[in-house]
């Protein structure tokens, strides 16, 4: 079913790109002034009947089958009630009802409308037909990937311009060749029509080119991530590739651009209409990518599969600017830095060596600039993998207790684990082993599930072990991310705690009475002046009890969560980072990792660093959701 699902998808949007493209260049060519232009303009009428056709039936085959793969049952495509309750019910079933519509209204318009009468009417059926058939293609951005992702109009913009540009640039380049090789029968020059139409288009083109890699790099930031998930998901992979096949069609289109500025006589219109063919079915090949890519996992959701012996690790001590940013600001200065590098490619492209001594300049200043901040470790297909299981307090104690059932003998020193290895790699270190280290292989005892478990402990214990080694109340950012756990107050379930603390820093305190009692009052009292850093306070008992809010009985009322189950999990889980069995607290910044830890009566110097610190977090660049902890 997934190759039917392709082929309809490709075929659907093939045939409203061309639609699209062939009214477009109706209205930027002109009204056809010779004979040739005339036959060239029936044609091209003639196509688009068929086209709006084709793009009709095809879409409701796609959208057939993919009700059918929402709802797992196949019978679902051959049944008329459940496809249209799938077109009502959702979403992506009312976009497509008024794509249908719109395409349903061309066709109509195409083969009923006569031969328009005036100048004035040539005008208006020409606009009409491209308005109808680029709102329906443009609508599909609305149940697109890019739409899914909240908060970020500006993608999802940049999504309905690249749709645009595509679709007026690919579906014109197969009807502009037709023009060239229709008037090249009559001579071997451009007529004055042909060459005015290749003129305009050439120039549109160009803008056309432009927003189509600008809108693309930053949807593909969005969509894409990093480097991992451009080389190791499907996803990525397949954005390669069509970037592969781009270049190729920039480098025949700034050829055609340079044919026609040429001095001396005037090109050979059968030449032209020839690099216009190869240009129009690379950019073909380009669609037929891009659609694989809508029909695949984005590569941020994805888990990716490094296929390097080797990967970068930045140095610890290393913060780059780009940190400052946010995932827009960073992917708006990817976009420019791609659309200068577009501009580059097409003007040096006649210079073969400057162009090839530009690329190799810089290339070898990313490498220089990557070694100076980094260093490169052994890697594994697994290094970059996403963990099925959620790293919180109760997948480390299921991995802690796994741990030490099947590998009671393990005398691995946790020290010794690199804190560059990601829980990647310590799952691939659970079945492949490592003598060295002493780590047996587990792939025949223990089930995919339960290793992404052992390892998400290791990962933390690990790391725990080096911050204790290290000492000091503050870590670096990004070190250790905040076992997450359920809040859980009485009968109330305020949410995680990565809920919790989504924009603002939490202060977790681990107490014990009647240790502990002091310091609680004082936050009880300090709780509203917190607040103005945006700084919140969990409080999680070490020891249950029947009723720890009444046990707690603070003089000041304690306006913040007391957690009243799953303690014990809590408890273990930090402790691993603490080594204090009293009273501890960690600060968590808004991105989920633990920034500073006060053991014991370490709490009483608290204060001062932990508003200090609030402060940092609001100077630095707001959490990305969607990537956050990806290789924890």
């Amino acid at each position: 079913m997934n190759g039917l699902l392709y082929a309809s998808l490709l075929l659907h949007v093939a045939a409203c790109s061309l639609l699209t493209g062939a009214s477009f260049l109706l209205v930027l060519a002109g009204r056809p002034k010779d004979e040739a232009a005339g036959r060239w303009e029936r044609m091209a009428l003639s196509a688009s009947k068929w086209l709006a056709l084709v793009a009709l039936g095809a879409g409701l085959i796609w959208f057939a089958l993919r009700a059918a793969t929402f709802t797992g049952r196949p019978e679902t495509a051959l049944d008329p009630s459940a496809i249209f309750a799938a077109a009502i019910d959702t979403w992506a079933g009312k976009v497509w009802l008024i794509r249908q519509g719109l395409l349903a209204f061309a066709a109509a318009w195409l083969f009923l409308a006569g031969q328009p009468a005036s100048r004035a009417d040539w005008i208006a059926s020409r606009w009409l037909l491209l308005t109808l058939s680029a709102a329906a293609l443009v609508l599909m951005s609305l149940s697109s990937h890019a739409a899914a992702i909240e908060r970020q109009l500006l993608v999802h913009w940049a999504d309905i311009l690249h749709l645009m540009s595509a679709g007026l640039w690919i579906g014109a380049l197969p009807f502009l060749a037709a023009l060239l090789f229709i008037s090249s029968r009559d001579q071997e020059t451009l007529q004055p029509f042909s060459r005015r139409a290749l003129v305009r288009f050439s120039r549109v083109a160009t803008l056309l080119i432009f927003a189509l890699v600008g809108t693309g790099i930053l949807t593909a930031c969005h969509l894409v991530g990093d480097v991992p998930e451009l080389v190791g998901t499907t996803h990525g992979r397949l954005l390669i590739a069509k970037v592969a096949v781009l270049v190729p069609a920039l480098l025949i289109a700034a050829r055609v651009r340079d044919m026609l500025a040429g001095p001396g006589s005037t090109p050979l219109s059968r030449r032209i209409a020839l690099h216009v063919t190869v240009e129009g079915a690379l950019v073909l090949g380009i669609l037929g990518f891009a659609i694989a890519m809508m029909l695949s996992v984005p590569g941020k959701h994805g888990s990716p599969t490094w296929p390097f012996p080797i990967r970068y690790v930045p140095d610890p001590g290393a913060f780059p600017f780009w940190r400052t940013l946010t995932p827009q600001q960073n992917a708006i200065a990817l976009a420019a830095c791609g659309l200068f590098a577009l501009g580059l490619l097409v003007s040096l492209w006649r210079r073969p060596r400057v162009l090839l001594a530009g690329v190799a300049a810089s290339v070898a200043a990313v490498l220089a600039v990557l070694s100076w901040n980094g260093s490169t470790v052994q890697a594994n297909p697994a290094s970059y993998a996403r963990s099925p299981v959620s790293y919180d307090v109760r997948t480390l104690d299921r991995g802690r207790e796994s741990w030490q059932q099947h590998c009671p003998a393990c005398s691995i020193d946790l020290a010794r684990l690199p804190l560059s290895a990601t829980v990647g790699d310590l799952f691939w270190l659970t079945g492949e082993g490592d003598k060295e280290l002493g780590v047996p292989s587990l792939a025949a005892k223990l089930d995919e599930e339960t290793r992404w478990s052992v390892a998400q402990y290791l990962r933390a214990s690990a790391t725990a072990a080096t911050v204790t080694a290290g000492g000091g109340t503050q870590i670096r950012p990004g070190l250790i991310p905040a076992p997450d756990f359920d809040i859980v107050l009485g009968p109330l379930q305020l949410g995680t705690l990565s809920d919790y603390r989504r924009g603002r820093p939490v202060l977790l305190v681990l107490y014990s009475l009647p240790q502990s009692r002091e310091r609680i009052e004082q936050l009880a009292k300090r709780h509203a002046q917190l607040a103005v850093y945006n700084v919140e306070i969990v409080a999680v008992p070490r020891h249950s009890s029947g009723n720890p809010i009444a046990e707690l009985a603070t003089a000041s009322p304690a306006l913040f969560p007391i957690v009243t189950e799953a303690n014990g999990a809590i408890v273990r889980a930090y402790d691993l980072f603490a080594a204090a069995a009293g009273h501890s607290e960690f600060l968590i910044d808004p991105r989920g990792y633990i920034r500073a830890i006060w053991p014991n009566d370490e709490w009483r110097n608290a204060d001062d660093e932990i508003e200090a610190l609030a402060q940092q977090f609001l100077d630095e660049a707001p959490p990305d959701e969607a990537d956050e902890h990806q290789t924890h």
